[in-house]
Parts: structure tokens; sequence; C-alpha cells
């Protein structure tokens, strides 16, 4: 009996070994089939947007706050920090980066799954990746603390959209990466009791419409950005 057991849990785990692979393979090939149709994102100077490259993240209409920094917020003394907007363009913002799930000559296109990453080093050494976090109060914030790649479950938070808006670009949180019940939102601004401005998604926070800028250099923010 401990032999057919034995037998049987093995094949019981070949089995799902097979189905998760199944899953991945057919995955692949519905997100190559959806960034062959897909368009490239291009920045304020007309060039593509590129995987890698370090680009300020910044709004579309002036008075709308300016490019994205992080912050420690609320009781936090540890963990993930928050990815905050500056309240005025005229501030320096943090670069970001860009690494598309389908990668195609280095191009980054629309609608399709990527991370974001501050490209810049900071004083933390937690992981610069970004990522949706659920508040108390039924919203999602972004925050750092995210995973690069890794396609699964446990990384499905990490996952993020530009999508076209008009005839400009919005944020968005909508991933594809596994076939699983999610949330599907635009990435707007909350702000809170204190005056900050996150970065978040909920059923009342309209979509900011952005822009992409390349940033001069990668290594601006060499100090403490919290």
């Amino acid at each position: 009996h401990s032999s057919q057991n034995t037998r049987t849990a093995f094949y019981t785990r070949l089995e799902t070994i097979k189905s998760i692979a199944l899953l991945a393979v057919s995955f692949l090939l519905f997100a190559f089939t959806a960034f062959a149709r897909s368009d490239p994102v291009f920045d304020i100077s007309g060039d593509i947007v590129q995987e890698g490259v370090s680009y300020h993240i910044l709004p579309v209409h002036r008075g709308r706050g300016g490019g994205f920094t992080l912050a420690n917020t609320g009781d936090k003394q540890s963990g993930p920090l928050d990815v905050i907007q500056q309240h005025v363009r005229a501030f320096d913002s943090l670069p970001l980066a860009f690494s598309p799930l389908i990668q195609r000559r280095g191009e980054v296109h629309i609608s399709n799954d990527l991370n974001i990453k501050v490209s810049a080093k900071t004083s933390s050494e937690q992981s610069r990746v970004w990522k949706v976090a659920k508040q108390s109060n039924g919203l999602w914030f972004v925050t750092t603390c995210g995973v690069e790649g890794n396609l699964g479950f446990e990384t499905i938070t990490s996952w993020f959209k530009i999508e076209k808006y008009g005839s400009d670009y919005k944020l968005a949180f909508c991933p594809e990466v596994v076939d699983a019940p999610v949330i599907c939102k635009d990435l707007g601004i909350y702000v809170d009791e204190e005056g900050k401005r996150h970065l978040a998604l909920g059923d009342e926070i309209p979509p900011l419409t952005v822009m992409f800028k390349r940033a001069e250099t990668s290594s601006k923010y060499l100090e403490t950005v919290v």
C-alpha cells in the first residue's frame, strides 16, 4: 500500500506540474500575440520608451503635482516605502525604469505587463520595485518591496501597465500574468489628511494622465531620499 500511495502521489504531482507548465505556455503565447498588436510608448521627445532606461513620470497637466519620490508615511518606521507624488513639478523626482514581461528590441509597449522600479540608489536596502498594497480604508497604495520578474501568483502585485488615455498615457494595475481574478483599476492620486499625495487606486480615484521624460542621469539620487 505504501508503494502504491507513493506512486499515486508522484503522478498527482506530475500532473500538477504539467498543468502549471501548460498554463504558463498558454499565457506566454497570449502575451506574445497581444504584444505584437500593441503600440510602443513614446516619451515627450517623440522617442520610444526603452526598457532599463531611466525616466521621470510626470503629470501632463500643470497644477496636478510633480514626479514621484519615496516616503515613510503614517506611523510606519520600517517596511515598504510609499510612492508619493511631489506637490510641484519644479522639484526633482526619482528616475524610474521599466522591465516588460515580454521583451522586444528593448521597447516598452502599451497594455503589456511590466515592472516599474526606482533606478537610482536610495538609502534603503529594500527592493525598489513598485507593488500595490491594500490599505485599511479600502484603497490600494503603490509601495516599494515588489519583485522584479518571477512570473507567478506570489508576484502578481508587482505588475503594472501603461495604457493609452486619449492622446496621452495613464498607469494601470490589471495584471494578466496569471489566470486569476484580480482588481483592474487606473492609478491616480489620493491626498491623505497630512496632505501627502499617494499614488493609489480605488473606486473614486480618477486616473492620472502622465508623460515620460528621459532622465539625464540615473545617479542623481545617491543620497538619502527618505
